[in-house]
């Protein structure tokens, strides 16, 4: 974001209450507005990035993921994933257990540069579309990994087309 933005949310209940049910994330946006303090200075840049992670760890990395890991001040993740990280200069936070617990934790992370580690695909029934649900689409960015699931089914022989 622009300047040192931040963003108002409304309660989970008044939210749920405004929007009828959490599956019409769509109008969510419309809950979701700057600070009124926020002087926005520029393009709306996300603070945080949800980056997928294979098995593998850096070496199946993209550009894209390694420059996002290298300009963040914090990662945040699971400790398997941290544990496969290359060396970086950002603070390190293992996410805690259960995976509810870290949701606001993360959200105190605003306006920093932030990478938060998930498995393969973060939006193949990962964790992306749980951060998604807690956070304006231009607070946030996501680089996908090779999908766990394909990644199976490729060790099986199996067609996505046919198994899925």
């Amino acid at each position: 974001m622009g300047g040192n933005c931040s963003y108002v949310f409304g309660s989970e209940v008044e939210r749920r209450n405004k929007l009828g049910t959490a599956s019409a994330y769509s109008q969510a946006r419309l809950l979701y507005h700057p600070a009124p303090n926020c002087k926005n200075d520029g393009p709306n840049v996300p603070w945080l990035t949800i980056l997928g992670l294979g098995e593998d760890g850096p070496n199946a990395m993209t550009p894209a993921s390694l420059k996002a890991l290298q300009s963040a001040e914090i990662v945040m993740g699971a400790a398997r994933h941290l544990s496969l990280l290359p060396a970086i200069d950002a603070a390190l936070i293992t996410w805690p257990v259960p995976f509810a617990d870290g949701i606001a934790q993360l959200l105190e992370l605003r306006g920093k540069r932030v990478v938060t580690l998930a498995s393969g695909d973060p939006f193949w029934f990962g964790a992306g579309s749980v951060f998604a649900r807690h956070l304006h689409q231009d607070e946030w960015t996501s680089i996908a990994g090779p999908a766990t699931f394909s990644l199976a089914a490729a060790q099986m022989g199996w067609t996505l087309e046919n198994t899925l």
